[in-house]
């Protein structure tokens, strides 16, 4: 969904598009949220079946695995930009540990996660080296040739062709 609520002038680009390339923005998962939140404050949980508590822990887990799958790989993403540094953090790291309650090294992982979710998602295309070819790895000592190995048994000779038997 291209950048059009009222938020756009956090944006570098209030237009939607920067370079060609339309911007969006978190709306539709801050909406998601918003209303996923009314939802859960709404329950009566004392009124629902237990097939219905059963029902709302697989729920429960799928939102889990959403919300740790996009905080993931939004975090490598800010990782990858300065956004991070504008709050004096050290590190994307020790940024990201501040941000969500964590240790460092739950963050150091929680970033290693999203870089791995991007690669297999949106793999990027081979970067390009310097012009220069790389130098061709040398070539592995040839193996001295081995000697034909004996056949177990000898080579019979073929029989010869029977002839036909003339009457004379």
């Amino acid at each position: 969904m291209p950048v059009q609520d009222d938020r756009s002038e956090n944006l570098s680009h209030p237009l939607g598009s920067v370079g060609g390339m339309e911007v969006h923005d978190a709306g539709a998962v801050r909406e998601a949220t918003d209303l996923l939140a009314a939802a859960v404050a709404a329950l009566d949980l004392g009124s629902m079946l237990p097939a219905t508590h059963r029902e709302l822990v697989a729920l429960g887990e799928r939102i889990e695995r959403t919300g740790r799958t996009v905080k993931s790989m939004a975090a490598a993403r800010v990782a990858e930009s300065a956004v991070w540094k504008a709050d004096r953090d050290r590190s994307a790291e020790d940024w990201l540990a501040r941000t969500t309650g964590t240790t460092r090294a739950e963050a150091a992982r929680e970033l290693q996660t999203g870089r791995d979710l991007q690669a297999a998602t949106h793999p990027s295309p081979p970067k390009k080296t310097s012009a220069k070819p790389s130098p061709k790895p040398p070539k592995p000592p040839a193996e001295p040739a081995k000697a034909p190995s004996p056949d177990p048994e000898p080579a019979r000779p073929e029989p010869a062709p029977a002839t036909p038997a003339t009457d004379s």
